[in-house]
């Protein structure tokens, strides 16, 4: 049976419909026009939000975007019930929620605001930026709120450099924890009955291959690798460049970028070039799986099956080995390709912001500073009901479905999928993504552990080029999925690539993302 997760199906979302949202956004001055900056912390004046909320004792309703696969939890109102016994009182607000498909993400703000619908807290990320919300006015500008909220201030740190939009902050971090580096993933017992040891790093994919040959030349059944299953394609894992935001490089990357500031085409590298003949000939060699773009299935459906030894991803707080195992239904092996690194990319994924509509600013503030304080409110926000849809393992910080339980009854949290709300190092987390080992390392996944890009407060402003960069996503999707997984030969496909991009108009947007770039650079 076919398998899907929350965060993959993000993953694949964002990658393949990121490039649609906000088409028909408005000028990028508008950003936040309904409440501008200066204006939208004023009635915090004198008082402290993480204590009151505003000076004022009036409940007030604040009412939340949550975002779901398919239909909306059916336990979500009783959840919301109990969050209430506790914001009233302390803060003088109660939540309500506004549910949205995660396919629309990228069209419902905007709906809403014009419509006048109330809402209050947006998710933003997965399939629509925080740059291309506020681009369209829907977003509230921060930094006067967040100026008089040290608590906030402190636990996202610099990470908010990753949520500006126009040189102000739109968007506040949901998860505090976003660094990620690439691993090959492998199935551990085949690499034991083959008698193959793999390396517990390598420092390019390259240095993969005689363990793929390996695999080949045993009496094993598998295919030795997989790199998608034309949603799961990658593009740069195991590289050292930064994307400048966008997973699918459309905008163009800096190599090498702790000492550059050159941007190009990723497609037109000498990196990408080998990547692509690399991936032909392990094609060629029959290390790939022939028919990833085709036979309907995932890595995870391909590794549970038995069909492949192993796949390169992500491996970060939110996805990690024991999500995978748990996808794959087996013990896996993990190889490590590139150091934890938090790029803007992996920060505008998965944030959060206040509507350029919402009356009471100070208050959401004070509701945020709950979720990222208080362990039970986090629990309670992001699990559920104790006992109902979740049990404490005893002696650990780890939870499993109640007796009689499961993934499709649960009633809260199965369909879910706004992203981890809080502080990972105090809540709860999941046994089936989890161990107590990866919790007490959680902190390599955010600064000082890991490596901070040093344009992470770097957000590329596309509307002056939107129109080729439409044309270049349509190329990409055309030509960059079978170039990496080897199906077609580089040499002939490649040149045709190249030309589509160029014709696209792809040297425009490198000229207009090196303008900008160079202009963050002299303000740094």
């Amino acid at each position: 049976m076919k398998r899907a997760s929350c965060l993959i199906l993000v993953v694949v979302m964002v990658l393949a419909l990121l490039a649609g949202c906000g088409g028909s956004s408005t000028p990028a001055s508008n950003s936040g026009s309904n409440t501008p900056a200066s204006n939208s912390g004023s009635s915090n004046t004198g008082s402290t939000p993480a204590a009151t909320g505003g000076d004022s004792d009036e409940v007030v309703d604040l009412v939340m975007e949550f975002l779901f696969f398919g239909m909306e939890d059916p336990d979500l109102q009783e959840v919301l019930d109990k969050v209430n016994e506790i914001t009233v009182p302390k803060i003088g607000a109660r939540i309500k929620s506004i549910s949205a498909n995660f396919a629309e993400m990228g069209q419902k703000p905007t709906l809403w605001i014009a419509s006048g619908e109330q809402v209050d807290i947006l998710v933003t990320g997965g399939m629509c930026t925080p740059q291309q919300l506020a681009a369209q006015g829907a977003l509230m500008p921060l930094d006067d709120l967040l100026a008089q909220n040290q608590t906030l201030t402190d636990i996202a740190g610099d990470l908010v450099d990753a949520l500006k939009y126009e040189g102000q902050i739109v968007s506040y971090p949901l998860d505090l924890y976003p660094g990620a580096g690439a691993c090959f993933f492998y199935d551990k017992a085949e690499a034991e009955r083959i008698g193959l040891t793999l390396p517990e790093r390598v420092s390019s994919e390259a240095e993969l291959e005689p363990y793929l040959a390996a695999v080949k030349a045993s009496d094993s059944e598998l295919w030795p690798i997989s790199v998608g299953d034309g949603t799961l394609v990658y593009h740069t894992y195991g590289y050292d460049n930064d994307n400048l935001g966008d997973n699918y490089t459309s905008y163009g990357v800096i190599m090498n970028p702790d000492t550059s500031s050159t941007v190009v085409d990723w497609f037109e590298t000498d990196e990408y070039r080998e990547m692509v003949e690399l991936h032909r000939s392990w094609y060629e060699k029959g290390y790939m799986l022939p028919d990833s773009l085709s036979n309907g299935y995932n890595i995870y459906d391909n590794l549970n099956q038995g069909t492949i030894f192993g796949f390169i991803s992500s491996e970060g707080a939110a996805v990690g080995l024991a999500y995978y195992q748990q996808q794959a239904g087996k013990e896996l092996g993990m190889v490590r390709l590139v150091d934890t690194t938090i790029r803007s990319s992996d920060m505008t994924v998965n944030a959060w912001g206040i509507s350029s509509t919402c009356q009471h600013p100070e208050k959401v503030l004070a509701f945020w500073e709950l979720i990222y304080t208080d362990p039970d409110f986090m629990n309670l926000i992001n699990f559920g009901i104790e006992g109902k849809h979740y049990s404490v393992i005893p002696g650990t910080r780890l939870i499993e479905y109640p007796e009689g339980v499961n993934f499709m009854n649960a009633g809260y949290g199965g369909n879910f999928c706004s992203g981890s709300m809080g502080d990972r190092s105090k809540m709860y987390a999941k046994a089936d993504s989890w161990d107590m080992e990866r919790l007490a390392t959680i902190d390599q996944y955010r600064a000082p552990q890991a490596k901070v890009s040093r344009y992470i407060g770097f957000n590329y402003n596309v509307s002056n080029v939107a129109t080729e960069n439409a044309a270049v996503m349509a190329a990409i999707l055309q030509y960059a999925m079978p170039l990496n997984c080897g199906v077609v030969d580089p040499d002939e496909v490649l040149p045709q690539f190249i030309d589509a991009l160029k014709a696209a108009g792809i040297d425009t947007i490198i000229a207009d993302t090196q303008a900008q770039v160079d202009a963050y650079l002299a303000q740094q």
